[in-house]
């Protein structure tokens, strides 16, 4: 019993410090909040000037930080004008240089078209030449033959004569065998050239082909 009556008595005196510690504690803030009035005015006061003053601050900031994307914005479009202006040149060139590799292509095939042309005139002026040589060369022949044959009829009628004439006339007959043999041996050596030369063109023509 006498334990439960020191217990109770502890237990009390500890509640009656407590509350005497809770009363010090609320007197004191009490006397620091009658103290502290006067800043606290002033802070008050303070804080009443103190939008404005941040305000202006804020505005400065803003328009700093305006003139600084106006900055970048404007650099970012000097870049895609100057890339734009490189990439249009590049366009330029490479219109230029097809341009100049068309101009080529239809000056070698002009070209190539003139000598064609100039190869196809040259072969028809050598058929020509060689077709006009042909002529003359049947031309020259066939008179040749034609003479050739007079002179054999001529050689034939005179031997026929001869073998009938008399002998005064021994001499005459004699004289138109010269003359006949003369022919021949002529007819003979114009026939030889003829055939050279017919040889000869027909190796032309072959060569040609």
């Amino acid at each position: 019993m006498a334990e439960r009556a020191g217990g109770s008595t502890s237990l009390r005196g500890l509640r009656e410090r407590m509350v005497a510690a809770a009363h010090a504690l609320a007197e004191e803030r009490r006397n620091q909040s009658g103290l502290c009035s006067l800043p606290s005015q002033s802070s008050n006061i303070r804080s009443t000037f103190r939008p404005v003053i941040d305000g202006s601050v804020l505005k400065n900031d803003v328009k700093q930080r305006l003139a600084k994307e106006r900055r970048e914005e404007k650099k970012r479009q000097q870049e895609a004008n100057k890339e734009t202006q490189i990439l249009e040149k590049e366009r330029k060139t490479r219109i230029q240089y097809e341009r100049q590799m068309e101009e080529k292509q239809r000056k070698l095939k002009e070209q190539k078209e003139k000598d064609e042309q100039r190869r196809i005139s040259a072969e028809e002026k050598r058929k020509q030449k060689l077709q006009e040589e042909r002529e003359r060369f049947k031309a020259v022949l066939y008179r040749t033959l034609e003479r050739s044959s007079r002179v054999d009829c001529h050689q034939k009628r005179w031997s026929w004569e001869g073998s009938t004439a008399v002998n005064s006339e021994t001499k005459t007959v004699n004289k138109d065998s010269v003359s006949t043999e003369k022919l021949e041996q002529r007819a003979s050596g114009l026939h030889k050239q003829m055939s050279l030369s017919s040889a000869g063109l027909q190796n032309s023509i072959a060569k040609s082909k």
